[in-house]
């Protein structure tokens, strides 16, 4: 335990690499060294993840994961997001009533589907903003809108900015970006 020890309190090195030193080669010479840390930490993450749903008590995301219902909703959400769903072909889809899959929904992701999917295209339409070269019109359509209207009513609905000024801010600082995600929660402009 000496030697792990001394790899992960480590301190930083002038060469400037950070977050998981004891993982790179360049600080460590014995891949045995390495191979049990990887090792112990897959263990640690198990541990807690075992933990956290020996009880039944997990919410949030991971909760929604581990009910086969809602997971296959979500998957069926973030694989195929541009097509028309609605609540009843979602319910229909994943074999459960419509109120029952929407209070089951909502209670484990904390969204009502509806807009957990607007969420989520929303999500990929920035994606295809930034990193494509696609028109806006083929990105609404793409992300599951029939209108290019109606997507940037959406868009501007829920980032505060138009598709447009995302792509032309495709430029901006990974820390500014990082910044304005972060600080959104916390805005006065009202959704």
């Amino acid at each position: 335990m000496g030697v792990i020890k001394s790899i992960i309190l480590r301190p930083l090195r002038p060469d400037g690499l950070v977050g998981t030193p004891f993982l790179h080669h360049k600080f460590v010479d014995d891949d045995a060294v390495v191979l049990v840390v990887c090792d112990l930490s897959r263990l640690l993450l198990l541990h807690l993840l075992r933990e956290r749903f020996a009880d039944g008590s997990s919410t949030g995301y991971l909760a929604a994961l581990s009910d086969p219902k809602i997971s296959k909703a979500l998957l069926l959400i973030h694989s195929r997001y541009g097509e028309g769903w609605t609540l009843d072909n979602l319910a229909r889809e994943i074999g459960m009533s419509r109120t029952a899959f929407a209070g089951r929904f909502h209670g484990l992701v904390g969204l009502p589907p509806a807009k957990y999917l607007t969420a989520w295209r929303i999500q990929e339409a920035t994606t295809l903003l930034e990193d494509t070269t696609l028109s806006v019109d083929q990105i609404a359509e793409q992300v599951g809108y029939h209108s290019d209207v109606a997507f940037r009513k959406a868009y501007k609905n829920a980032t505060g900015l138009t598709p447009k000024q995302v792509r032309s801010n495709k430029a901006e600082p990974l820390i500014g970006k990082a910044a304005r995600l972060l600080l959104a929660p916390f805005s006065t402009r009202n959704p």
